[in-house]
């Protein structure tokens, strides 16, 4: 809130994204780290809510915004997978899962600014 990203038309027209389909929000949580670090923006793709295996998706599951790469499975279940898989492991949604948890859109852009480390 407040803050605003620009794209340019052409940019948003090579991701294949309609510039009325564009929106941002922040990642919290390393589980996509070292593709995407904690406190990145990405940008994602209300247009595109259809999983296509591989692709990285931000998700709405009870209120808490997540973004993983979507595969599906038989049955209408989905294979949820972070980057940082080793510190967090696949996750598999059933359909019946899935009738909760909304999909926002594909992830087309992620911007990370890495931030300073603490000091003590």
């Amino acid at each position: 809130p407040g803050r605003k990203l620009r794209f340019s038309k052409s940019t948003l027209r090579e991701a294949g994204v309609s510039i009325h389909d564009a929106v941002c929000a922040r990642v919290n949580g390393r589980s996509m780290e070292r593709m995407i670090l904690d406190g990145a923006a990405v940008g994602v793709d209300r247009g595109q809510t259809d999983i296509i295996d591989g692709e990285i998706y931000a998700f709405d599951q009870d209120g808490m915004l997540r973004t993983k790469y979507l595969y599906k499975l038989p049955g209408g279940s989905v294979r949820a997978r972070s980057e940082n898989h080793d510190e967090y492991p696949d996750e598999i949604f059933t359909a019946e899962q899935m009738a909760e948890i909304r999909i926002l859109g594909r992830v087309f852009w992620w911007s990370t600014v890495r931030r300073a480390p603490r000091r003590h």
